[in-house]
């Protein structure tokens, strides 16, 4: 497979193992994005987008990565809410993240954006 710099994918996690329990969900730890273009996902959703929205989703990865406060929280600040972020910045409709889990999020943002 040759690399196709026009097909990105990027997931953001935490860089280190968090505590089971319900105090990870308050506790923010350092994240990170990562490069997940050719990792097998088990729910994916891809869209079409023009030059000017696929600059504007990479300035914005760009602005997270270099953030001093990049941290990660399981409620709030988590995986659902940069699929949010940039979803909104290439004009998506996007559904709120609360209470969400991965493939119900990405679900409901294909649903939305395809009616």
């Amino acid at each position: 497979m040759t690399r196709n710099e026009q097909f990105q994918v990027f997931g953001f996690y935490p860089t280190e193992d968090a505590e089971k329990g319900i105090q990870w969900l308050y506790k923010y730890i350092p994240g990170e994005f990562i490069n997940d273009t050719y990792k097998k996902t088990d729910y994916a959703f891809a869209v079409n987008i023009g030059q000017t929205e696929y600059f504007a989703a990479i300035e914005k990865l760009e602005e997270n990565r270099i953030s001093e406060t990049l941290e990660y929280n399981a409620a709030v600040q988590n995986c659902l809410a940069f699929v949010k972020e940039i979803a909104s910045t290439i004009r998506l409709n996007a559904p709120p993240e609360i209470l969400s889990t991965p493939n119900e999020y990405i679900s409901l943002l294909y649903k939305m954006n395809n009616q």
